[in-house]
Parts: structure tokens; C-alpha cells; sequence
């Protein structure tokens, strides 16, 4: 096993594709945390990649021997590649281990960056794999960045100093009020060309924050007519975003959410993805509606918070010519959670939609599939790891709490080639909350 250890940008994807033409006849597979990471991956290497928790599930639940020795068959030797191993959690790299070994595997690679954010399921394998003595190879060039003062202001991140890194932004680090943060980020992206607001990230670190900026953008784009015909309005299912620890405390759940399941559960008598609304919540049960008139009642600590996932309904409203992202995969029609789309026609019964890989796709007005759409206009700095842009703009609001940290302003600044603009609410504030909060959290064991 090695870990391959690289600062964002210096190159860790040229480097892997690099490596893999080297391999000759050996078989390399990537491994990505999400399905849109996993086709930037292999768009950008030319190996085979597939998300992590596909390769687990396909793996590890492997029962008779004949699959189990076709699996063997066709992994033995073989060399597996991780991406952006920060945001992967100890039980998911416990899988990976014991599934590489099951299987022959002949070297695991964990590609990363420990400085960058971690996931949100529990535990810092990464790290601690590197702090227990495992092999690792260091690229601490950075090559992204074409701008000499965004790079130094990178690079005194990297060295714990955030004070000298936005003293290093200049006039690129602006103080705005509060209540006007939102909408000078707004304002900065809409005085862009169109083509240039194709290259330029919006990155603010809360959802609520990305809510009030895309509402800025999108009263910005409807005023100078680049939103334009029927307006129709969707039912979407905006995810909660539970660990499966906090999916299985019922104080967690709320009157009103929807539970989406995830796979088949005969002795509940629910079927993949069955919406089921949450009417009650107790001490450690709930009350599910079913679309069949027959309530389900659940204990969400059991194996069900590996099986569904939580949501909030939100109406969202779109128009021809909106930018917007699928937040669910949808495999047999080739969408991936977080891949953009642009609205092409809004009718009363359909929707046209030009996708990232450049289909153009009708859904009828009752397709599920559109129950999984939101604003592309911003991105939470989480959801942009593993990206790149020429610009970026990023928010960073004082009050947004522990999510105002070095990681989150190490990923924003990273991810611009040319140009990072900084926002911020309270400048001496802002130093003062990075100085403090590093980002990083302890691992049960090393809390004890």
C-alpha cells in the first residue's frame, strides 16, 4: 500500500495517469468518492473509474464462491487507485483493506491531500494511515496556479500561516458588510461575460449561504433577460446530508422529511427508491407514510440508516436558460450526482435539459429524476474539492461557525488557476478564526 500525498494542484491526477501508462498489461482501476469525481477522474487519466461505495458494495457482499472466484480472476494483481482519500471515512478504507486482500489486489495507491477537508462519515484514515508509518511519496510543487501571489498566499496556507496567506491576496481580499456579503459575490460573477462566468466559481461554506447567493444571481439573470419563458415549478428532495450515525438517532429525524430508500426491504415492504414522509418521530422510533396508505414504523438505529437516506422538499423554480446540478445518480440514463445541466425549454408537461457531456435530454414533468435537481450557481467549498477553475469567488461569512477554518480556505483559494477574490465580513475576524481553527477534528482514540 502506498499514499501518494500531494498539495492541491501540484499535479497528483497528471502524475497517476502518468504512472498508469507505465503498468504495461497490469489492470489499473480508479476509485472516486463521487460518481462526478469519478468521471473527472477518468476523463482526465483514460482509466476505467468507478465511485468507492460501488466498488465496496459490488465486493463486499460476495457470499458463493464462484463469484467470489471470478472477482479474484479478474482483480488479482491488479493495481486500485483512490482519489481524494481526505474524504473517506474509517469503516469505508476498513472495506477497501479487507476487500484488497480478499481479492489479491497487488497494490492499493491513496491519493490526497490531509490538509484538505475531510468527508462527513467518521474517522481521518488518511492521516492516521501516514502518522502509522505507511509508505508515502511527496509532491509539494504546485502547478495549478499561473498567478505568483495566489500560489504564495497557497503556500503560507500550507504552512499554518492564514494571516500571511490574505495578506499575500492584496486588493483581492475585501471587507463587506454582512448583510451585503451574498450579494456583492453575486454582483462580482453577473459583471462577467458568459464566457467567463463559465470558468469562475461561486464557493461559500454553508448551504444556507449558497441559498442566499443564488437567489442574488438568479434576480441578477432575470433582470437582464437571461432567464427567460415559462416558469415551471418542481417539487425537488434536497438532501439532509446525515452520517449514518446521525441517520440512526431518531432525534435526527423530523415531521415532515422524506425517507428515500436506497435498495429493496422486504420486511418493511418497501422497494428502492419507495418516498415514504416521516409523520412522527418518538424516543427511538417513526411513523412512516407510505405512497401504499400503509404506515411503516421503523427503529432507525437498526441496519435501516445504511438503507434510506433523509430529505426536505424545497419548490424549485426554473426557466430557460438556468444552470443546474443533479444532486442523485441516475446510472441508466448516465447522470451523476453533482453534474451540471443547462435548461433548454420549460413546457407544461416537459422538461429540455442540455447535460454536461453534452446530451440533450426531455424529461416529462412527473419524472422522479427531477426530484433530484437544484441551483448550480454556487457550490459549498465540500462539494467543489477536486475541482479546478480559472476564477474563483469565494464567501466567507465570520458567522458561519466551525466551517470558517484553514481546510475550507485552503480548498477555496486552491481551486482558482488565475484569480481568487475573497470576501469576507470581518477581516481581523477572519484572521483571528483561522489562527484558531485549523479545521481538523480528533478521532475517537485520539480523543480518549
Amino acid at each position: 500500500m502506498l499514499c501518494w500525498h500531494g498539495h492541491a494542484g501540484s499535479g497528483k491526477t497528471a502524475m497517476l495517469a502518468c504512472a498508469a501508462s507505465l503498468m504495461g498489461e497490469r489492470r489499473v482501476l480508479g476509485l472516486a468518492p463521487s460518481a462526478s469525481a469519478a468521471r473527472t477522474l477518468a476523463r482526465e487519466t483514460g482509466l476505467p473509474c468507478r465511485t468507492l461505495q460501488w466498488f465496496l458494495t459490488r465486493c463486499r457482499e460476495v457470499a458463493d464462491r464462484e463469484t467470489l472466484a471470478g472477482l479474484r480472476d479478474r482483480y488479482r494483481g491488479a493495481v486500485v487507485a483512490v482519489d481524494e482519500m481526505s474524504l473517506v471515512g474509517t469503516a469505508q478504507a476498513r472495506s477497501l483493506l479487507r476487500i484488497a486482500e480478499r481479492l489479491d489486489i497487488a497494490r492499493l495507491v491513496l491519493v490526497g491531500d490531509k490538509r484538505q477537508l475531510r468527508g462527513v462519515e467518521a474517522g481521518q484514515p488518511f492521516r492516521q494511515l501516514q502518522q502509522a508509518g505507511m509508505a508515502v511519496a511527496e509532491m509539494d510543487e504546485l502547478r495549478r496556479q499561473r498567478d505568483p501571489d495566489l500560489r504564495a498566499a497557497i503556500e503560507e496556507m500550507i504552512e499554518g500561516e492564514p494571516g500571511a496567506a490574505l495578506e499575500r491576496l492584496g486588493s483581492n481580499l475585501r471587507e463587506i458588510p454582512a448583510e451585503e456579503i451574498a450579494g456583492t459575490g453575486a454582483r462580482l460573477w453577473l459583471r462577467l461575460s458568459p464566457e467567463a462566468r463559465a470558468t469562475t466559481a461561486l464557493l461559500v461554506p454553508t448551504r444556507a449561504l449558497r441559498a442566499e447567493v443564488e437567489e442574488a444571481v438568479r434576480e441578477g439573470l432575470e433582470a437582464e433577460g437571461a432567464l427567460r419563458g415559462h416558469a415551471m415549478a418542481i417539487d425537488t428532495l434536497v438532501p439532509l446530508n446525515l452520517t449514518r450515525a446521525e441517520t440512526g438517532d431518531a432525534r435526527n429525524w423530523r415531521e415532515g422529511d422524506i425517507a428515500l430508500f436506497n435498495r429493496d426491504m422486504k420486511h418493511y415492504r418497501v422497494r428502492k427508491d419507495d418516498a415514504c414522509i416521516v409523520m412522527e418521530v418518538e424516543e427511538d422510533r417513526v411513523r412512516l407514510a407510505h405512497a401504499d396508505g400503509r404506515p411503516r414504523h421503523l427503529k432507525p438505529g437498526s441496519e435501516l440508516r445504511y438503507r434510506l437516506d433523509l430529505f426536505e422538499e424545497k419548490t424549485l423554480t426554473v426557466r430557460e436558460g438556468e444552470r443546474l446540478r443533479w444532486t442523485r445518480n441516475d446510472r441508466e440514463r448516465g447522470l451523476a450526482n453533482g453534474e451540471r445541466a443547462e435548461v433548454l425549454e420549460t413546457g407544461t408537461k416537459t422538461l429540455r435539459l442540455r447535460l454536461a457531456d453534452g446530451r440533450e435530454m426531455t424529461f416529462a414533468r412527473d419524472d422522479p429524476q427531477l426530484h433530484h435537481l437544484a441551483y448550480a450557481y454556487a457550490s459549498t467549498v465540500h462539494a467543489a474539492q477536486g475541482e479546478t477553475h480559472e476564477r474563483v469567488i469565494a464567501v466567507l461569512d465570520t458567522g458561519a461557525g466551525p466551517l470558517v477554518n484553514r481546510q475550507t480556505l485552503y480548498v477555496q483559494l486552491s481551486r482558482a488557476r488565475e484569480r481568487a477574490v475573497v470576501l469576507t465580513d470581518n477581516r481581523e475576524q477572519l484572521v483571528e478564526t483561522l489562527e484558531a481553527n485549523t479545521g481538523e477534528r480528533l478521532t475517537a482514540l485520539e480523543a480518549i
